[in-house]
């Protein structure tokens, strides 16, 4: 990921943590709390998706060829 061209952040939330009620859960209670930048690197799993969906925060999508999911929550 250290290709991409991303802006400067604050905070970078890691890859592959949101593959459950649970872990979506928590993201979700993060994301209310904070508003940093948050970059969040996933497969497209149903509770990844749930999240990205249910967030009222802006959801940019970065686009990669192959590969998992990568999102950014300005």
């Amino acid at each position: 990921y250290e290709k991409l061209a991303l802006t400067e952040m604050d905070l970078i939330v890691g890859c592959f943590i949101i593959y459950e009620k649970e872990t979506r859960l928590a993201m979700e209670t993060l994301l209310e709390q904070t508003d940093v930048p948050i970059l969040l690197v996933n497969e497209e799993l149903a509770a990844f998706q749930r999240l990205v969906k249910s967030t009222s925060r802006e959801v940019e999508r970065i686009m990669i060829d192959e590969g998992p999911t990568m999102v950014l929550l300005p």
